[in-house]
C-alpha cells in the first residue's frame, strides 16, 4: 500500500513541481534528526555518537557537505549556502518519481542524511530506521517497550521507508545498453 500511496502521488505531481519537492526535502536540512544531540544522560550521548557519527562523517566525505551538529534544541543546525547548493545540485539529479520518494523517506526518517545513506548504499533502510529512531530505543531499553505498539509502528515505518527508497531508487535507475551492431 505505502508504494501505490507514492505512486499515486507522484501520478499527480505537475512536472513543473520539481522545485517545489526539492524546496520541501531542503526544509528538513537544518533541522535533521541525527544533527541534534542531547547533553545527558552520558549513555544516551554514547548511543548516539556511536550511531550517527558514522553517517555524518560519510555524508562529510561523499557528498562534500559539513553537516552542523547542535546541542541545543532551541537553535537549528544551518547548513552553509554552499553546502546547501551541493545538496540541492544532488537533489535536481532525481525526477519527480525519485523526489516522491525521497520527500516520504526525509519526512518518515526526519532526516535527509540518513535519506542520502540509504540512496547510496551505505546503509539499508531497515538500519537507517532503527537510526532515525535512537532516542526511543534508548527509552526501550530502559523502561520497556508497550506491547505490540512499537512492532507495530515499526513494521509500518519500515514498510513506507523501504518503498519510498524502492521508488526513487527505481526512478534514478540508469543502464546503458550495449549495441552490438543489430539495435542501433
Amino acid at each position: 500500500m505505502p508504494l501505490t500511496t507514492l505512486c499515486n502521488r507522484a501520478l499527480d505531481t505537475p512536472a513543473d513541481q520539481h522545485d517545489i519537492l526539492v524546496g520541501a526535502i531542503m526544509q528538513y536540512a537544518d533541522s535533521d534528526t541525527i544533527c541534534f544531540r542531547c547533553q545527558e544522560p552520558d549513555d544516551l550521548v554514547t548511543v548516539q555518537s556511536a550511531a550517527w557519527d558514522p553517517i555524518i562523517e560519510w555524508v562529510r566525505q561523499r557528498h562534500q557537505i559539513k553537516p552542523v551538529i547542535t546541542y541545543s534544541m532551541t537553535s537549528l543546525a544551518k547548513l552553509s549556502p554552499l553546502d546547501k547548493e551541493k545538496l540541492i545540485g544532488y537533489l535536481n539529479s532525481y525526477n519527480i518519481w525519485g523526489l516522491s520518494g525521497i520527500k516520504s523517506c526525509v519526512e518518515n526518517l526526519k532526516s535527509v542524511y540518513l535519506t542520502l545513506a540509504m540512496l547510496d548504499g551505505f546503509c539499508s533502510a531497515a538500519r537507517a530506521v532503527e537510526l532515525s529512531q535512537i532516542e526511543m530505543l534508548f527509552q526501550v531499553s530502559r523502561w520497556r517497550d508497550v506491547p505490540s505498539y512499537h512492532d507495530v509502528e515499526n513494521a509500518d515505518l519500515n514498510a513506507r521507508v523501504s518503498a519510498a527508497l524502492f521508488l526513487a531508487l527505481l526512478s534514478h535507475y540508469r543502464h546503458d545498453i550495449k549495441t552490438n551492431g543489430t539495435n542501433k
